[in-house]
């Protein structure tokens, strides 16, 4: 999955129009993401993002967002299995460690 973000922190992800992804967000469009955890055991800074998130089949969305990353996955950005995911946020939690406080962005 290829995601890009933009200057008002709105995320964007590449997925299959039919995953299971897709219905769960139809269905609850609350989404949490949790961002640089690669190991609990070498904690490092990390980013704790709730938004909600909704799906597009739009075709500029799909063109705006197409790059060579997604060549091997979908034929093109016309490939009717090809979704967007616009994901917008509206608290973010930046978490360091050794820090109890995080510090936090809203909208």
């Amino acid at each position: 999955m290829v995601t890009v973000g933009d200057g008002n922190f709105i995320l964007r992800c590449g997925t299959f129009a039919e995953s299971r992804k897709v219905g769960q967000i139809e269905n609850n469009p609350n989404v949490h993401l949790t961002c640089g955890v690669s190991s609990f055991s070498a904690m490092q800074p990390y980013l704790q993002i709730q938004a909600k998130a909704r799906v597009t089949l739009d075709k500029d969305e799909r063109h705006n967002f197409w790059n060579d990353m997604l060549a091997p996955i979908f034929t093109g950005p016309d490939d009717p299995k090809y979704a967007i995911i616009i994901i917008e946020p509206y608290r973010i939690e930046y978490c360091s460690p050794g820090s109890y406080q995080p510090e936090i962005w809203t909208r």
